[in-house]
C-alpha cells in the first residue's frame, strides 16, 4: 500500500481501503480501492491496469511472477480433473476473449465479463492460441 499511496503509482490518493483474504492455496490475496484526487478518463485505464502476461525480455522477474502465481488453467479439454470445471465448463469464465482495450458501462464501470484489457500476444498461455 505504501507503494500505491504514498509512491502514487496511480497519481495523488484521496482515500484509500483494502482487505486480504486467504486463498485455499494458503496463498494471500487482496482486494484494493482507491480513490484518486484527480479522476481518471476511460482512455487512461490501459496504461495503468493490465490483464496481460509481462514481457519476459523487458522484465523477466514479473513475468516469472506471474506465470508461476498467475495463470488460470489450464482447464476444460486440456485437463478434465481442474477443481473449476462444474458441468464441464470452466466456474470462472475461462478462456475469457481478447479485447484491444478495457471496455466501460454507461456508468462508468468496468465491463465484468470483459475485465480490462487483453490483447492477443505471443505471451498467452498455451491453451489459449
Amino acid at each position: 500500500m505504501n507503494v500505491l499511496v504514498k509512491g502514487q503509482v496511480f497519481g495523488s490518493v484521496k482515500y484509500w481501503l483494502y482487505t486480504i483474504e486467504w486463498q485455499e492455496r494458503r496463498l494471500p490475496h487482496s482486494h484494493i480501492l482507491i480513490w484518486l484526487t484527480n479522476t481518471l478518463r476511460p482512455n487512461q485505464i490501459d496504461d495503468i491496469i493490465s490483464a496481460e502476461i509481462p514481457n519476459p525480455s523487458t522484465d523477466k522477474n514479473l513475468y516469472d511472477i506471474v506465470i508461476k502465481n498467475m495463470v488460470h488453467g489450464p482447464c476444460g479439454a486440456f485437463n478434465s480433473l481442474s477443481p473449476c470445471l462444474k458441468g464441464g465448463n470452466c466456474s470462472k469464465i475461462y478462456l475469457r476473449q481478447f479485447i484491444k482495450e478495457t471496455q466501460f458501462a454507461t456508468d462508468g464501470s468496468v465491463v465484468p465479463t470483459k475485465e480490462a484489457r487483453r490483447r492477443r500476444t505471443n505471451r498467452n498461455c498455451e491453451n489459449e492460441i
